[in-house]
Protein backbone atom coordinates (compact mmCIF):
# COMPACT_ATOMS: atom_id res chain seq x y z
CA UNK A 1 0.00 0.00 0.00
CA UNK A 2 1.00 3.81 -0.86
CA UNK A 3 1.77 5.77 2.03
CA UNK A 4 0.10 9.35 0.56
CA UNK A 5 3.04 12.28 1.21
CA UNK A 6 1.69 15.57 2.69
CA UNK A 7 4.47 16.88 0.62
CA UNK A 8 3.07 15.57 -2.54
CA UNK A 9 1.45 18.00 -4.90
CA UNK A 10 0.06 16.00 -7.71
CA UNK A 11 -1.84 13.65 -5.26
CA UNK A 12 -5.94 14.50 -4.93
CA UNK A 13 -7.96 14.58 -2.06
CA UNK A 14 -11.07 13.40 -2.95
CA UNK A 15 -12.12 13.68 0.85
CA UNK A 16 -14.45 16.27 1.65
CA UNK A 17 -13.56 17.68 5.57
CA UNK A 18 -16.99 17.63 6.96
CA UNK A 19 -16.19 18.08 10.76
CA UNK A 20 -15.22 21.98 10.65
CA UNK A 21 -18.22 22.50 8.52
CA UNK A 22 -20.46 21.12 11.05
CA UNK A 23 -18.38 22.80 14.28
CA UNK A 24 -19.34 26.66 12.01
CA UNK A 25 -22.32 25.99 11.61
CA UNK A 26 -23.20 24.67 15.39
CA UNK A 27 -21.31 28.07 16.14
CA UNK A 28 -23.60 30.12 13.97
CA UNK A 29 -26.76 28.40 15.81
CA UNK A 30 -25.14 29.06 19.03
CA UNK A 31 -24.30 32.80 18.31
CA UNK A 32 -27.90 33.65 16.45
CA UNK A 33 -29.99 31.97 19.89
CA UNK A 34 -27.70 33.98 22.25
CA UNK A 35 -27.93 37.33 20.36
CA UNK A 36 -31.89 36.92 19.29
CA UNK A 37 -34.32 38.46 21.89
CA UNK A 38 -37.42 37.08 22.80
CA UNK A 39 -38.79 40.24 24.42
CA UNK A 40 -42.00 42.11 23.54
CA UNK A 41 -41.47 43.93 19.93
CA UNK A 42 -40.89 47.53 20.69
CA UNK A 43 -44.06 49.20 19.51
CA UNK A 44 -46.19 46.86 21.37
CA UNK A 45 -44.33 48.64 24.75
CA UNK A 46 -45.88 51.02 26.56
CA UNK A 47 -44.44 55.17 25.78
CA UNK A 48 -45.20 58.74 26.98
CA UNK A 49 -44.58 59.40 23.46
CA UNK A 50 -47.64 61.52 22.20
CA UNK A 51 -48.31 60.83 18.62
CA UNK A 52 -50.01 63.81 17.20
CA UNK A 53 -51.65 63.86 13.45
CA UNK A 54 -52.33 67.39 12.85
CA UNK A 55 -54.06 68.59 16.16
CA UNK A 56 -53.09 68.63 19.38
CA UNK A 57 -56.06 70.07 20.81
CA UNK A 58 -58.31 67.60 23.07
CA UNK A 59 -55.11 65.14 22.83
CA UNK A 60 -55.62 62.68 25.95
CA UNK A 61 -52.16 60.74 26.95
CA UNK A 62 -52.98 57.41 25.97
CA UNK A 63 -53.42 54.86 28.62
CA UNK A 64 -50.23 52.60 29.91
CA UNK A 65 -50.53 48.86 28.77
CA UNK A 66 -49.27 47.28 32.12
CA UNK A 67 -46.19 45.27 30.78
CA UNK A 68 -47.00 42.22 33.21
CA UNK A 69 -49.98 42.30 34.72
CA UNK A 70 -49.73 40.84 38.24
CA UNK A 71 -53.43 40.02 38.42
CA UNK A 72 -54.77 36.62 37.69
CA UNK A 73 -58.48 37.96 37.59
CA UNK A 74 -60.23 41.05 36.97
CA UNK A 75 -62.54 42.13 39.32
CA UNK A 76 -65.70 44.75 38.10
CA UNK A 77 -67.69 46.01 41.03
CA UNK A 78 -70.91 48.07 40.53
CA UNK A 79 -72.15 50.20 43.55
CA UNK A 80 -75.16 52.85 43.41
CA UNK A 81 -75.28 55.87 45.30
CA UNK A 82 -78.10 57.29 46.78
CA UNK A 83 -78.46 59.80 43.82
CA UNK A 84 -78.45 56.46 41.90
CA UNK A 85 -75.56 57.05 40.27
CA UNK A 86 -74.02 54.03 39.40
CA UNK A 87 -70.04 53.57 40.61
CA UNK A 88 -67.66 51.25 38.55
CA UNK A 89 -64.56 49.88 40.21
CA UNK A 90 -61.74 47.42 38.88
CA UNK A 91 -60.16 45.45 41.15
CA UNK A 92 -60.58 47.93 44.26
CA UNK A 93 -59.22 50.57 42.07
CA UNK A 94 -62.42 53.30 40.99
CA UNK A 95 -63.41 53.91 37.01
CA UNK A 96 -64.75 57.63 36.49
CA UNK A 97 -67.07 56.74 33.37
CA UNK A 98 -68.19 53.57 31.65
CA UNK A 99 -66.39 55.07 28.81
CA UNK A 100 -63.19 55.05 31.01
CA UNK A 101 -64.20 51.39 31.96
CA UNK A 102 -64.48 50.29 28.56
CA UNK A 103 -60.80 51.56 27.35
CA UNK A 104 -59.21 49.86 30.18
CA UNK A 105 -61.00 46.29 29.50
CA UNK A 106 -60.54 46.72 25.34
CA UNK A 107 -56.35 47.67 26.70
CA UNK A 108 -56.19 44.80 29.34
CA UNK A 109 -58.12 42.53 26.75
CA UNK A 110 -55.45 43.49 24.10
CA UNK A 111 -52.41 42.02 26.17
CA UNK A 112 -54.48 38.95 28.01
CA UNK A 113 -58.19 38.42 26.69
CA UNK A 114 -58.26 34.74 28.47
CA UNK A 115 -58.42 36.27 31.81
CA UNK A 116 -61.16 35.60 33.93
CA UNK A 117 -63.81 38.55 34.62
CA UNK A 118 -65.89 38.41 37.73
CA UNK A 119 -68.84 41.21 37.62
CA UNK A 120 -69.81 41.39 40.92
CA UNK A 121 -72.43 43.93 41.49
CA UNK A 122 -74.25 45.46 44.46
CA UNK A 123 -78.05 44.34 45.41
CA UNK A 124 -78.77 48.12 44.57
CA UNK A 125 -77.64 48.20 40.91
CA UNK A 126 -80.19 47.61 38.31
CA UNK A 127 -79.73 44.78 36.80
CA UNK A 128 -79.56 47.05 33.15
CA UNK A 129 -76.02 48.40 34.53
CA UNK A 130 -74.71 45.74 35.32
CA UNK A 131 -75.80 43.89 32.10
CA UNK A 132 -74.61 46.72 29.90
CA UNK A 133 -70.58 46.17 32.39
CA UNK A 134 -71.48 42.25 30.57
CA UNK A 135 -71.52 43.37 27.09
CA UNK A 136 -68.82 45.92 27.52
CA UNK A 137 -66.58 42.55 28.94
CA UNK A 138 -67.87 40.33 26.01
CA UNK A 139 -67.18 43.16 23.60
CA UNK A 140 -63.81 43.36 24.60
CA UNK A 141 -62.59 40.26 23.83
CA UNK A 142 -62.91 38.48 27.20
CA UNK A 143 -63.89 34.79 26.69
CA UNK A 144 -64.39 34.35 30.17
CA UNK A 145 -67.12 36.67 32.29
CA UNK A 146 -68.73 35.66 35.34
CA UNK A 147 -70.86 37.11 37.68
CA UNK A 148 -70.32 36.50 41.07
CA UNK A 149 -72.63 35.90 44.18
CA UNK A 150 -72.19 35.33 47.89
CA UNK A 151 -72.45 32.51 49.30
CA UNK A 152 -75.65 32.79 51.57
CA UNK A 153 -74.64 29.48 54.07
CA UNK A 154 -71.45 30.43 54.63
CA UNK A 155 -69.31 32.70 56.19
CA UNK A 156 -68.68 36.31 54.80
CA UNK A 157 -66.02 36.38 52.60
CA UNK A 158 -63.67 39.33 51.31
CA UNK A 159 -63.69 38.05 47.48
CA UNK A 160 -66.68 37.10 45.26
CA UNK A 161 -67.69 33.73 44.36
CA UNK A 162 -67.35 33.38 40.32
CA UNK A 163 -70.36 31.54 39.54
CA UNK A 164 -71.90 30.71 36.14
CA UNK A 165 -70.35 30.10 32.87
CA UNK A 166 -70.14 32.42 29.43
Amino acid sequence: MKRYSPFDRNQKNDQLQMTPMIDVVFLLLIFFVWTSSFQKIEYLLPTNVQVSLGTTENANPPEVIPEELDFDQIVLSLSQTPDKKILWKFNEEPIPSLEALQRRLQMVASVKNDMLVILAPDREVPLGDAITVYDLSRSAGFQKVHFAAKDPQGPPQDEPIATGDS
